[in-house]
């Protein structure tokens, strides 16, 4: 795996249809995408610890920063956290916290999926 233009702050969160899974490196991210099949030629929505938007793309495999959604708002981390397979399978639901800040939901976001 390569990064393009810099790596990403660790941990990560990667959105792999619609499951969450969290990394620590980019070796842990690397050995954990082995349990799925990636779709060819497609971008999987990935964010960092400082809620900063970056893609996987998968042939050839490099993580880069998305340019499209460059910054996370609370809201929309909160929805992918909560319409993600992992919410529904262990039915536990993230509500909005509008005193926290991002960095704070993505890092209770981050123990919720590494506690399953």
């Amino acid at each position: 795996m390569q990064c393009l233009f810099r790596k990403p702050i660790f941990p990560i969160i990667c959105d792999i249809e619609g499951e969450l899974i969290v990394a620590v490196s980019l070796d842990d991210f690397e050995n954990q995408l082995k349990n799925f099949k990636l779709k060819p030629n497609h971008i999987y929505s990935t964010i960092d610890s400082k809620v900063e938007g970056w893609f996987l793309n998968v042939e050839p495999l490099i993580v880069s920063p998305l340019a499209i959604k460059k910054k996370w708002t609370q809201k929309t981390l909160i929805n992918l956290y909560n319409k993600s397979k992992n919410s529904k399978n262990d039915r536990n639901i993230y509500f909005e916290k509008s005193n926290m800040s991002l960095e704070v939901v993505f890092n209770e976001i981050i123990e919720l999926l590494e506690a399953h």
